[in-house]
C-alpha cells in the first residue's frame, strides 16, 4: 500500500494496486480527502455503494466535485426498484451516465409510501 494511503487505512479505504482507490461514503466521512490525496498520485477514484440510496447519491455529489473521478458503483436493482420506493426523484442512468439532483441538500424527495405502510419511521433525536 502507498504510504499516502497509511493515514486512511481505518477508514474503508480500498487501494487497487495503482488503478483507483475505492471508499465507502458512509463510514468514511474524508470522501473527498480521500480522492484529492489520490489525485496526488495521479490515481482515481470510485466510490463504493452497497448502502442505501442517500449514500449512493452522495458519492455522485463527491464524484462531481472531484477531479480524479473513475466509476461509481452502483446495483442495478436496487435504484430501479427499492430506491423510488423511498424517494421520489431517484436519479436514473442514462446512456450509461447519471447525474445527483440540483434540489438543496442531497436534493432527495421522501416518498409518503413507506412512512404510511410503516416501512420507515420518524424518530426524534432532540427537541427545541
Amino acid at each position: 500500500m502507498s504510504k499516502a494511503f497509511e493515514a486512511f487505512s481505518g477508514m474503508q479505504v480500498i487501494l487497487f494496486k495503482h488503478s483507483f482507490a475505492q471508499a465507502s461514503v458512509l463510514k468514511s466521512n474524508f470522501t473527498k480527502k480521500i480522492a484529492d490525496l489520490a489525485d496526488l498520485y495521479y490515481i482515481s477514484i470510485a466510490p463504493h455503494d452497497f448502502e442505501g440510496p442517500i449514500a449512493w447519491v452522495s458519492a455522485m455529489h463527491v464524484s462531481t466535485a472531484v477531479t480524479n473521478f473513475f466509476i461509481l458503483e452502483s446495483c442495478y436493482p436496487r435504484y430501479m426498484t427499492t430506491y423510488p420506493y423511498f424517494f421520489k426523484n431517484i436519479p436514473q442512468p442514462e446512456n450509461g451516465y447519471i447525474t445527483p439532483p440540483d434540489e438543496p441538500g442531497l436534493g432527495l424527495e421522501f416518498s409518503e409510501e413507506p412512512f404510511k405502510n410503516g416501512d420507515a419511521i420518524v424518530v426524534t433525536i432532540a427537541e427545541l
